[in-house]
């Protein structure tokens, strides 16, 4: 990546951080998007921690989020980098939360809330609350299985339950999520890099934090979906489940779009943070060492980038 782009962003982001301290306005308009993945976004947490103690984290006036991306933004844009990777390395990776063995809820989403609500880990909801960057959480809809976007901005009462759902990953958490009277699951289902919201919000600077390496490129089984239309979308309808398969099909396109784009845009800038390889711990993964691995992968490559 030219050292004369990162600096641009990097220059922008400085800027757009003291405009918003000032209560300025701005011809910038700058957004974060966090892929998540399961355990496997301990990455992610690994590079907010990095923006956080480069002073990044009042520069961003979105930060969107699918899935474990959303949770880890939500603890960035409060400063408490340090406690998501600790709740990462010391608190879910136990059969607490992972459990091979309770079949019908292998992820117990309830306990993450507990985690995230109380004690040293309590995410401060009253700094999201009152916070000038919108935090924004993707989001599936059931029965249509669209896509929704929900910004805390318009729904501040409803933080942890968008908290909840976001955590609600198909087949491993088997609930839906109330949320304004209607049910939804995590989003990463259709809408796992949710770039395209920045850029349909007229963001000159984005930031995308992935959990897959450059040359990852998902391959849609179609014998999965099949065996999960039986079990976990049993009760859905058949054309919101052909259509949940044919979007998550067109990740591929997706990942394709963000690297032709990474640069320079005319209008926007991309700037991408990824992982060298594929060797990072599983959606899974309960092993500690692993998750600490990636967390220092993620640190460490965005200190590369900004420094």
């Amino acid at each position: 990546m030219q050292k004369e782009f990162i600096y641009t962003v990097k220059s922008n982001l400085i800027k757009r951080g003291i405009e918003k301290k000032n209560n300025e306005d701005s011809s910038l308009k700058t957004c974060l998007v966090v892929q998540g993945g399961g355990m496997r976004a301990s990455y992610s947490m690994g590079c907010l921690q990095a923006l956080e103690e480069l002073g990044f984290s009042n520069s961003f006036d979105y930060i969107i989020g699918s899935s474990a991306g959303a949770i880890n933004g939500a603890y960035f844009l409060t400063k408490q980098s340090k406690v998501a990777t600790k709740v990462y390395s010391d608190y879910i990776t136990n059969n607490r939360f992972i459990n091979f063995f309770r079949l019908r809820k292998i992820l117990d989403v309830n306990y993450l809330v507990e985690i995230l609500s109380k004690g040293e880990t309590a995410l401060n909801i009253e700094e999201i609350k009152n916070s000038s960057t919108d935090l924004m959480f993707a989001m599936v809809h059931y029965p249509s299985a669209e896509k929704r976007i929900f910004s805390i901005k318009d729904k501040p009462s409803e933080i942890m339950n968008l908290i909840k759902a976001s955590a609600t990953i198909p087949a491993l958490s088997n609930e839906k999520i109330i949320i304004d009277g209607e049910k939804y699951i995590d989003g990463a289902v259709v809408d796992s890099i949710p770039l395209m919201r920045a850029i349909e919000l007229g963001c000159t600077d984005i930031v995308v934090v992935l959990t897959r390496s450059r040359s990852f490129r998902r391959r849609p089984l179609r014998f999965v979906y099949n065996f999960l239309s039986f079990t976990y979308f049993r009760d859905w309808p058949k054309k919101s489940k052909d259509s949940l398969f044919d979007r998550f099909s067109e990740i591929n396109n997706l990942y394709d779009f963000i690297y032709t784009h990474e640069g320079s845009n005319g209008n926007y800038r991309i700037l991408v943070v990824a992982p060298k390889e594929d060797s990072l711990a599983g959606v899974l993964s309960k092993n500690r060492g692993k998750i600490l691995q990636n967390i220092h992968s993620g640190y460490e490559d965005v200190m590369a980038i900004f420094r």
